[in-house]
């Protein structure tokens, strides 16, 4: 059964995950480096 509601839902909030390891990353970097 398709849940297009449900895979939206999965696609955004592994979007949102993806963007706040990659700004934890980058806060990291430039802790170091900076």
């Amino acid at each position: 059964m398709f849940q297009p509601y449900s895979s939206a839902s999965h696609l955004a909030v592994n979007i949102v995950l993806n963007n706040f390891l990659v700004i934890l990353l980058n806060r990291n970097m430039m802790i170091k480096y900076f």
